[in-house]
């Protein structure tokens, strides 16, 4: 790039696009597991297909298209609540005397 501009843009999409991106899906991994959080990532595909279509009014999709952006979406939030429920009971942290026997063994 030769203008300030370019290279501002660059910068903007270095930052955003894949810096600020792989910080989200690490925390993400780290608070709901690898699973859950690659099949997070496939609602990427039925989001944009609904950017394309509603927002942008660039494509028109078939039924079949639409039909399996609902399915993966709908997955993608079972397995969400699913997951939620399962750590509701769970504590993330030990306690003081848990951290200790923790560090003794």
């Amino acid at each position: 790039p030769r203008s300030v501009t370019a290279y501002l843009l660059v910068t903007a999409n270095a930052l955003f696009g894949s810096m600020l991106s792989n910080l989200l899906l690490t925390v993400c991994v780290m608070m709901v597991g690898p699973l859950v959080a690659t099949l997070g990532l496939t609602t990427t595909i039925p989001l944009s297909l609904w950017v394309e279509s509603v927002l942008l009014r660039a494509h028109s999709f078939e039924w079949g298209y639409v039909a399996g952006a609902v399915l993966v979406t709908a997955g993608v939030a079972l397995l969400g609540l699913e997951t939620a429920e399962d750590q509701k009971g769970e504590e993330e942290w030990p306690e003081g005397e848990e951290i200790s026997s923790i560090l003794e063994s």
